[in-house]
């Protein structure tokens, strides 16, 4: 695959900035992209990637599901390694996106006189997301939460009670089955033939690779006390190693280079 120069003409860089820098997650591994900027004449680099982690069952976490390996890599691991300075952590490979997802019966909602907008109806006016906060009574502070505003498990959202027809009431568990499924699968990860999530991490702007590094790899053990035990986290390439190497190599050659001027 060629990728073509990228060209823009926007009176607000930082915002197409934002956008452009999600374009990664949609290209193969390693390829390099650019934007030109017609101000300066030059091209300025997207944020590459600096190492890439995987995480998978082990053999004691067999029954992690794939929706279960994507959450933890997308709402556990990624939202703590975001926070390391100059770090920026596209979406997870591989897994399944986690969705609640309803069933509907055709054949049930015909015999009831229902259709499929009775019960998106039902289920956007009784599953609410609500603002909390605390109330201050006397010298105390109480939480204040309003529990029956959004069902809490899935059995909840097939509980829910959609029309009420001569004394009956017909709930969403009569029409349609509510489950914790997900959209269509469109990457898949392997490690060692079992399926895992692959983390691309990358440094944006002019973060330094070995400061971004050394930050991830500081905040790993406290990322791993947040995960169940079942499930392994593991490397797959560091690109401070070469980094590294090129410093430790101008680093020689420079030495020697003053030895010899030194004898002459």
């Amino acid at each position: 695959m060629e990728l073509q120069w990228l060209r823009y003409s926007c009176s607000r860089p930082q915002t197409f900035n934002k956008v452009l820098h999600r374009l990664p997650r949609f290209l193969r591994p390693n390829s390099g992209s650019c934007l030109r900027d017609r101000r300066r004449r030059s091209f300025l680099p997207i944020a590459h990637p600096v190492c890439r982690f995987f995480s998978w069952p082990s053999r004691a976490g067999q029954n992690l599901s794939e929706q279960q390996l994507n959450d933890y890599g997308l709402n556990f691991i990624r939202t703590q390694i975001i926070t390391v300075p100059g770090v920026s952590v596209p979406y997870p490979y591989g897994g399944k996106q986690r969705q609640v997802q309803v069933d509907l019966n055709t054949t049930a909602l015909q015999s009831k006189g229902l259709s499929a907008l009775d019960v998106v109806n039902a289920i956007s006016v009784q599953n609410l997301i609500l603002p909390t906060g605390t109330s201050k009574i006397g010298s105390r502070e109480y939480d204040v939460s309003i529990p029956n505003a959004a069902p809490q498990t899935i059995a909840d959202l097939n509980r829910i009670p959609i029309k009420t027809i001569g004394g009956t009431t017909i709930y969403i568990k009569d029409v349609a089955w509510v489950r914790d499924g997900f959209p269509p699968q469109t990457n898949i990860v392997r490690v060692n033939g079992q399926r895992s999530v692959l983390l691309t991490i990358q440094k944006a702007g002019n973060a330094s690779t070995l400061n971004v590094i050394s930050g991830i790899k500081a905040l790993l053990p406290q990322i791993k006390t947040t995960l169940p035990t079942q499930l392994q986290i593991s490397p797959l390439n560091d690109q401070s190693i070469f980094v590294r190497g090129a410093i430790s190599g101008v680093v020689r050659e420079t030495l020697i280079a003053a030895c010899l001027t030194s004898f002459t």
